[in-house]
C-alpha cells in the first residue's frame, strides 16, 4: 500500500508535534517534514515531495504568499486547514493523549477524502478509514468582478454529457445576463439560458439568474425547478449568491457542489455555510487567479472550501467530483479548449439554436405526490416489517389535538428564501440603519445567543418585515423604536421567534437515522432490557419532523418498545413552531421531502391539501418550550440526544455551555448526535467521536466501544 506523505506547516511547535503524532500511529500516513513557516516549507517541496500540506491558512495571508504560488511546480499537492492546537491543556499527559486522539479522527477521513488515489486504494488498512462522500447532482456556481472571462475559460472544459445541471449567479444587470448565457452557449458544450420561472432542471444545461431577479431552486413532487423573485437585494446584489446556495442546500441537501469564483465582497459565503452544514461541497478559486479575491476569500478564510484552485483547474475538479459515486466519465472529444477571450462583447455574442427541451429529471428521491397504494413496494432501508398494531404505550396521555395552524400548501423553509409572500410586486425594499442592525443583533445575542454578524442585515429585513406588519408598523424603522422602548414580553418573543432558523425534513440526511437504527438502538435496548426504559430528546424541534422521524422509526422497527416506558421529547425556543409541532399537520411538499412513501400511508391521513400524523404517533413526542443558550428545566438522565444543526447558530462559549450540559445529562453510556458541520472538538474534552459507515455519534469519554 502507497503512503500518503504529508508535509505539516504551522508556527507553533506544540501544533506540529500534535498533528504529527496523530497520524503516527496511522498505516497510511507518512509525516515527510514539519516547518514553522510556508517559505521554509516550500523549499521543502523538492526534497521530500508530500502528497498533502496539512498548514494554518492564517500563514499565507501573514506571509502574502498564496496557494498557487506553494503548489507552483508540485500541482499534485493538496492543501488542507489545521485547526488550532497550539494552545496548552490542562489534565496532564491524559489530557494531551485525549487531544491527539481526537485530532486524529478530524484530519484523517479529511486528508483521505481528498487524494484521489488514497480513496481508490483497495487494502484493508486504506478501507477502515475511506470516507465515501455522496454523490453529487448539482453544480451551483457564484461569481462577480472578473466573471464573465472566467466563466469563459470554465465552461469549455465541462463536457456535453455532463449528468447534472448547473444553475449560475453572475451579478449583472437585466440584458447582460441573457447575452452572457448565449455567449457561453456558443462557447461551450453544453446550452445555457437564463433562467427563467417554472423551468425545470434538467442535466447537461445550465442557467443563469437574469439580471435585478434572484434565482431559486425548489424541489416538487416530479422533480426540481426554477423559481424568480425580486426579494430585497441581499449583500446589495440581486440577483444573489447567497439565495441562490441556500435554496440548493434545501432541494438537494448534501448533493450539492458549489463554487465560488472571483468577485468583490462576500456573496455566498451564508450560503456556502448552509451547504456545508447540510453536507454538501464546497470549492474556492485562489487569489491568484482571481481578479478579485473577495468572494472566494472570504470562504476560504472561514474554512468552508475544501479545495482552494487556480481557475485553469476548477473544471476538472467539477468533472472528478461529478464522476464520483456514478459510472461517467467524459468521453473522448467532449471538452473544448477553452477560447483566448479578453472580455465579454454582449453587441457580437451570435444567437445560438435552442437545443429541444429534454424531459425533466425524475429524482428518485422524491415521492410521489399522491398516497401510493397500501401495497406500494418499500424501497426505503429504514422500512421493515410492519410493528404490531396493539400494545404500544405512548410517552404522552392522549390528549386533544391543537388548533390547526393556518398556512400556504408549499410552505417555504424559513432558510430558504427570504418571506416575501406579503410583499407587493412593485413594494421598494427595506433598508435597516448601522445602528437599528446592531440593537436589534444586541437584543437576539442576549435573549437567544444567536449571533447575528455584519452582512446579515438582509436576514432582518426580510424575517422581520412580516413581525412589522402584523403590529400595525410602517416598516422596520418604526418596528426597532417600538422594541427600543421596552414593547411587551409578547412582542420582543415575536421578533425572537421570526430570527430563528426552521429548515428540517423527514428523515433529513437519512444516514444519521440508519446509524439509529442498526447500531446505536440496538445496542442501548440491550444494556435496558432490565429497566426497560428509553428516554430521547431532540434539541430543536423546529417544525418537528425530526422527533416524528424517531418516532416513527421506533414504531416500524422496534416492536418489543411496546411494553417499555419510552420517553421521545423535543424542545424549541419558538412557541408558534411547538404549536405547529403538536398538530403534526405537513404540506404536500413538506411530506415530498424525504419521507417513505409507505410511511405516508401507514402513519399519515390526508386533511385537504395537507397530511395529519395520526394521533398514536403524534402522541409519542411530547414538546416543550426551551432557550438552549437560557436555563435548562430538569431533565432526567437521557440515553440518546439529537442536536443536529444547531450549535452552528451559537458563539464558541456558547457551544462549550451547552455541550457541558448535554454531557451532564446524558447516561454514562448514552449517544450524542451532531450536524455534519458540527463537532466537540476544542470545545468539550468530555466527547469522543465514533464513526459507523458514513455516520458519526459522539459518547462520553472513557465508554469508546
Amino acid at each position: 500500500m502507497r503512503r500518503i506523505r504529508v508535509l505539516i506547516v504551522h508556527a507553533h511547535v506544540n501544533a506540529r508535534r500534535r498533528a504529527s503524532q496523530s497520524l503516527a500511529g496511522e498505516a497510511q500516513f507518512e509525516v515527510v517534514a514539519t516547518a514553522p513557516t510556508l517559505r521554509i516549507a516550500q523549499a521543502k517541496l523538492s526534497q521530500v515531495n508530500p502528497d498533502v500540506v496539512l498548514t494554518d491558512m492564517g500563514l499565507f495571508e501573514q506571509e502574502g504568499t498564496t496557494i498557487a504560488e506553494l503548489r507552483r511546480g508540485h500541482a499534485h499537492i493538496v492543501v488542507i486547514p489545521l485547526a488550532n492546537v497550539a494552545d496548552p491543556v490542562s489534565g496532564g499527559e491524559a489530557a494531551e493523549l485525549n487531544l491527539i486522539n481526537r485530532l486524529r479522527d478530524d484530519l484523517v477521513p479529511r486528508i483521505v477524502s481528498q487524494v484521489l488515489w488514497a480513496k481508490e486504494d483497495k487494502s484493508p488498512a486504506a478501507r477502515v478509514r475511506v470516507n465515501h462522500p455522496p454523490r453529487i447532482d448539482v453544480v451551483a456556481i457564484g461569481v462577480s468582478t472578473g466573471g464573465p472571462n472566467a466563466l469563459a475559460a470554465l465552461v469549455p472544459k465541462i463536457p456535453a454529457d455532463l449528468p447534472v445541471p448547473v444553475v449560475i449567479v453572475q451579478h449583472m444587470p437585466p440584458l447582460f445576463t441573457r447575452l452572457l448565457a448565449e455567449r457561453l452557449t456558443s462557447q461551450g458544450n453544453i446550452p445555457f439560458e437564463e433562467g427563467a420561472a417554472g423551468t425545470a432542471l434538467v442535466p447537461g444545461r445550465g442557467w443563469i439568474a437574469p439580471g435585478d431577479f434572484h434565482m431559486t431552486v425548489h424541489r416538487e413532487a416530479d422533480g426540481v425547478e426554477l423559481r424568480l423573485n425580486q426579494a430585497p437585494p441581499e449583500n446589495s446584489c440581486r440577483p444573489a449568491v447567497d439565495v441562490l446556495f441556500r435554496s440548493v442546500a434545501d432541494a438537494f441537501g448534501p448533493h450539492t457542489l458549489a463554487v465560488v469564483l472571483t468577485g468583490m465582497g462576500s456573496d455566498g459565503l451564508r450560503g456556502c455555510e448552509v451547504i456545508r452544514a447540510s453536507g454538501g461541497r464546497v470549492i474556492a478559486q485562489d487569489e491568484a487567479s482571481s481578479v478579485v479575491w473577495g468572494m472566494p476569500g472570504v470562504v476560504t478564510k472561514a474554512g468552508l472550501a475544501e479545495a482552494v484552485l487556480p481557475l485553469d483547474e476548477i473544471a476538472g475538479e467539477i468533472v472528478r467530483l461529478v464522476k464520483e459515486g456514478r459510472s461517467w466519465s467524459p468521453p473522448p472529444g467532449s471538452v473544448r479548449a477553452a477560447p483566448a477571450i479578453a472580455r465579454l462583447d454582449p453587441a457580437a455574442a451570435p444567437t445560438p439554436a435552442v437545443p429541444p427541451k429534454p424531459e425533466p429529471l425524475r429524482w428518485p428521491a422524491t415521492p410521489p405526490p399522491e398516497a401510493p397504494s397500501a401495497s406500494a413496494p418499500v424501497t426505503s432501508p429504514l422500512v421493515t416489517p410492519a410493528a404490531p398494531a396493539t400494545g404500544w404505550a405512548t410517552a404522552v396521555p392522549a390528549r386533544a389535538a391543537a388548533p390547526a395552524i393556518s398556512q400556504p400548501a408549499a410552505a417555504t423553509p424559513a432558510i430558504s428564501t427570504p418571506a416575501i409572500s406579503t410583499l407587493a410586486a412593485d413594494a421598494k425594499p427595506q433598508t435597516i440603519s448601522p445602528e437599528d442592525f446592531a440593537f436589534v443583533a444586541k437584543v437576539i445575542l442576549e435573549e437567544s445567543a444567536i449571533v447575528l454578524d455584519t452582512g446579515k442585515e438582509y436576514l432582518v429585513e426580510s424575517r422581520l418585515l412580516g413581525v412589522a406588519r402584523k403590529m400595525g408598523a410602517t416598516g422596520i424603522q418604526e418596528m426597532v423604536d417600538k422594541l427600543r422602548r421596552g414593547g411587551d414580553a409578547l412582542f420582543r418573543r415575536k421578533v425572537v421567534e421570526a430570527m430563528t432558523t426552521n429548515e428540517t425534513s423527514f428523515f433529513r440526511d437519512g444516514d444519521p437515522f440508519e446509524a439509529l437504527k442498526r447500531v446505536v438502538l440496538p445496542e442501548v435496548l440491550k444494556r435496558r432490557q432490565a429497566e426497560k426504559t428509553l428516554r430521547i430528546w431532540c434539541g430543536a424541534s423546529s417544525s418537528g419532523q425530526e422527533p416524528f422521524s424517531i418516532a416513527m422509526l421506533l414504531r416500524e422497527s422496534f416492536p418489543q418498545l411496546a411494553d417499555w416506558k419510552l420517553y421521545l421529547s423535543s424542545s424549541d425556543i419558538s412557541t408558534e413552531m411547538l404549536d405547529r409541532c403538536r398538530t403534526g399537520r405537513y404540506s404536500q411538499l413538506e411530506v415530498s421531502r424525504g419521507l417513505p412513501a409507505p410511511f405516508l400511508v401507514k402513519y399519515f391521513e390526508r386533511d385537504g391539501m395537507h397530511w395529519t400524523l395520526k394521533p398514536d404517533v403524534r402522541n409519542m413526542v411530547e414538546f416543550f418550550e426551551m432557550n438552549l443558550a437560557g436555563a435548562w428545566p430538569v431533565m432526567p438522565p437521557l440515553d440518546i440526544v439529537f442536536m443536529r444543526n444547531v450549535l452552528i447558530y451559537f458563539d464558541t462559549e456558547t457551544k462549550r455551555q451547552i455541550l457541558g450540559k448535554v454531557r451532564r445529562l446524558l447516561r454514562p453510556d448514552g449517544y450524542l448526535f451532531l450536524g455534519g458541520a458540527e463537532t466537540t472538538f476544542n470545545l468539550d474534552d468530555g466527547f469522543v467521536r465514533e464513526t459507523s459507515d458514513r455516520v458519526s455519534f459522539y459518547r462520553l469519554t472513557g465508554t469508546r466501544s
